[in-house]
């Protein structure tokens, strides 16, 4: 490969010196009475207008190898790996309002006919590398593509990411062009990337009304064992623009009989306005889909809400009457159940949940063990056992687990249970201490927790703390419980699925279907566009079951006003390029490299020996 082939012209020099070595001078004849006086003959003949054979002499090895090694310099010889062809790295901006269309047509489309004509404007070796920007950016094609896979993947390149900053993916870019010059290309002239990129801003200003919020929830009266009660969905809706509008908002739903219902409510928006529609749904209706009109931005005219789980919480106790009176608590757990929202009561072998001593053989029961409830050893009295230590603090809290959030044991005097600690109850991760001393543990990965604690001499039961404690406690279980945190998400938020055990996933719904595995819990990634989809499950080589539905909603205001979209472009700064690097433009020539020094130093040693071959010596 050669930087400049037309330096190859210089290997015009070896026909010169091939004819220099085949023209020589003509001698003339001398007679001379003896030969022996010319024993040392001249071989070197001079240049003359006769042709005589080519003779092979190192000084024409000498000149020929000079001669080449400077053509080749002048050319700049490449080796396969260090060659300069032209690579141009574009950074795609894939935030929503890229695909907004107004009068002026799409901004989608101003973006990929100013990239594919920068694409057909490279030499026909050049390459291409094209970034999606996002919260995470990502190489759509290269690095260093071929053109026409470039511009495949122009043609495929659709928007729709939450609002992000572009800095990442030019970072990105950056370090996979090197030096090869940067574009990005926005609806949004955005100054606070690099003077070294060339930005392009596609974008139009349009108002454009959009849903800002989505949510549905149970209302207070539901009855979720029996499936009975209503929810509530709640739509907010924005106004972009310099006007005030008037927009029907429309919801429809399939209930539970499959009877398909709607409603709709006309909103008066001022501009820059938010308003919001409400109406309750039965608990066992499906799939509400909210839209508004067709307007600039498509994107976030929709909103889906599935019917959230009721994820019902089942609670047991195995301390007796007075354990149970002690904690403040009676024993049908009728405070506890009123203190712990969808939950019930249930047998301590199918409980989710139990205060004290959890039956043998249940590793999905989570227990809290209180020290009062174990066994006494032998030699000890009850007197031993109620004759704990008192403790005023301060106390040590593990802030990084939920289950003392909100919880700071302020002003608390705890008296424990044991006159000192218990190696076998209180070993594990101590959560709450005084000094040296462990108080509340936690035991078995988070699944067991034992606390030394007197309820009777203690004033943790009096204070704020104890509920928040016990309602922290039953929070954790339930999200540990099988099945989706939630089902109602915003595009661009990871779906959580709880799992207990290995199992294949599928999520059907929208233009594809995407596949995953997991150990346990499942953690999938946002599709691409919203929608209603279905989450089905397959335990080992069986078929796929649906679990769970799972809404995705585009909602971001900041990607909804239209108003800040713009159009405009600047022009990189661009930097002298280092010694041995080619310039940023990629089209400006290279500086000298190696492998031109390394030949232009093969023609000097080359003329040195030839000169040597030549020199005149003195002979005995």
């Amino acid at each position: 490969m050669f930087a400049y082939p037309a330096g190859l012209l210089a290997l015009l020099g070896i026909p010169v010196v091939l004819g220099l070595h085949l023209y020589r001078r003509r001698f003339r004849r001398q007679v001379v009475s003896a030969l022996f006086l010319w024993e040392t003959q001249d071989h070197d003949p001079s240049a003359g207008r006769r042709r005589e054979p080519l003779r092979r002499s190192a000084s024409l090895l000498a000149e020929l190898l000079g001669v080449l090694a400077l053509a080749l310099a002048f050319a700049g010889l490449r080796g396969c790996g260090a060659s300069r062809v032209d690579h141009m790295v574009v950074v795609l901006d894939s935030s929503a309002s890229m695909g907004a269309t107004t009068a002026s047509g799409s901004a989608l489309e101003r973006a990929k006919d100013l990239v594919a004509g920068r694409i057909a404007g490279l030499a026909p070796d050049g390459r291409v590398t094209l970034v999606r920007s996002g919260p995470r950016p990502e190489v759509l094609v290269g690095p260093a593509a071929l053109r026409d896979e470039a511009s495949a993947a122009l043609d495929a390149f659709e928007p729709g990411r939450i609002h992000h900053d572009l800095e990442p993916a030019v970072a990105l870019a950056e370090q996979l062009g090197a030096s090869a010059p940067v574009l990005v290309v926005t609806d949004r002239m955005d100054t606070q990337l690099p003077a070294a990129v060339e930005l392009r801003a596609v974008g139009d200003a349009a108002a454009n009304l959009a849903i800002v919020a989505a949510t549905r929830r149970r209302l207070a009266n539901t009855e979720p064992s029996a499936g009975l009660g209503e929810d509530e969905i709640r739509i907010s809706v924005a106004c972009f623009g310099g006007l005030p509008r008037s927009v029907t908002l429309e919801a429809t739903w399939t209930e539970f009989d499959g009877s398909p219902r709607r409603v709709e409510r006309t909103l008066e928006l001022a501009p820059g306005e938010t308003r919001s529609f409400s109406a309750p749904v039965s608990r066992r209706a499906g799939t509400v889909h909210a839209s508004l009109p067709a307007d600039a931005l498509e994107l976030d005219n929709h909103a889906w809400l599935a019917p959230e789980p009721a994820r019902q919480l089942r609670l047991a106790s195995t301390l007796d009457p007075k354990q149970l009176a002690a904690l403040g608590l009676d024993e049908s757990l009728e405070r506890l159940l009123a203190l712990v929202p969808d939950s019930e009561l249930a047998e301590p072998d199918s409980a989710h949940l139990v205060l004290g001593t959890a039956p043998d053989g249940s590793a999905n029961t989570w227990s809290l063990e209180f020290a009062a409830s174990q066994p006494q050893s032998p030699g000890s009295s009850n007197s031993d056992a109620a004759g704990g230590v008192s403790l005023a603090g301060p106390f040590l809290l593990d802030r990084s687990t939920p289950l003392l959030r909100g919880v700071t044991l302020e002003g608390v005097v705890w008296t424990t249970a044991l006159p000192k600690a218990s190696d076998n109850l209180l070993q594990g991760m101590p959560l709450v201490s005084a000094g040296n001393r462990p108080l509340l543990v936690e035991r078995n990965q988070a699944t067991r927790f034992s606390i030394d604690l007197n309820p009777a001499r203690s004033s943790l039961l009096r204070s704020p703390d104890w509920p928040i404690l016990l309602a922290n406690l039953a929070e954790m279980r339930r999200k540990a419980l099988p099945g989706p945190a939630r089902r109602n998400l915003v595009l661009g938020e990871s779906l959580v699925f709880m799992d207990d055990a290995p199992a294949s996933y599928r999520l059907v719904g929208g233009e594809q279907t995407l596949e995953s595995q997991a150990k346990g819990t499942l953690v999938l990634d946002s599709p691409p566009a919203g929608g209603s989809f279905t989450l089905e499950r397959r335990a080992g080589q069986g078929p796929f079951q649906a679990v769970s539905e799972v809404t995705w909603s585009f909602v971001d205001a900041t990607e909804s006003d239209l108003m800040n979209s713009e159009s405009g472009s600047r022009e990189p700064v661009l930097q002298a390029p280092e010694e041995g690097a080619e310039s940023r433009a990629g089209g400006a020539r290279a500086a000298s490299t190696r492998i031109e020094l390394a030949l232009i130093a093969l023609a000097l040693l080359a003329g040195l020996a030839n000169w040597f071959i030549l020199a005149p010596r003195k002979h005995d």
